[in-house]
């Protein structure tokens, strides 16, 4: 397309679909124009629940999932369980105001799944969604 993207293209995205979980909204809404601004298709939701069932209705398969750990109704951890039943190795990062070792130290992290400090900048956002979605794919059956 003629239009001229906002940010260096090894940064932005390619239509991927971002499957996103923030109980916050106005930190949601913000997360969601960096991502839509960034070349990304974005599914958001207040918790697990909400997104899954707006991720269904999009028909589209998510190319990752982005949810806080804390969440108002429930976890990160139980999104990203849930979530997996579903899309099978696809990629997670989490946003915790946590550290990462006190994360790491609960079990949460499968390999390939990052976690993503709060607060944390639009650039890093975009950044890590990226790595994450250009990294091999981990456990995905064939």
């Amino acid at each position: 397309s003629a239009r001229v993207a906002p940010v260096s293209r090894a940064l932005g995205g390619k239509g991927e679909l971002v499957c996103l979980v923030e109980d916050d909204p106005t930190i949601r809404k913000i997360a969601e124009r960096i991502l839509q601004t960034s070349g990304y298709r974005v599914v958001s939701g207040e918790d697990g629940p909400t997104a899954l069932e707006r991720l269904a209705a999009a028909k589209t398969s998510p190319g990752i999932l982005v949810t806080d750990v804390v969440l108002g109704a429930g976890s990160g951890i139980e999104v990203a369980s849930a979530f997996r039943l579903l899309h099978p190795g696809v990629p997670v990062l989490y946003v915790s105001g946590y550290s990462r070792g006190l994360l790491a130290g609960r079990g949460l992290h499968a390999p390939g799944d990052d976690i993503l400090a709060k607060p944390y900048s639009g650039e890093e956002l975009k950044r890590r969604v990226r790595q994450l979605l250009d990294a091999p794919s981990i456990g995905a059956g064939p």
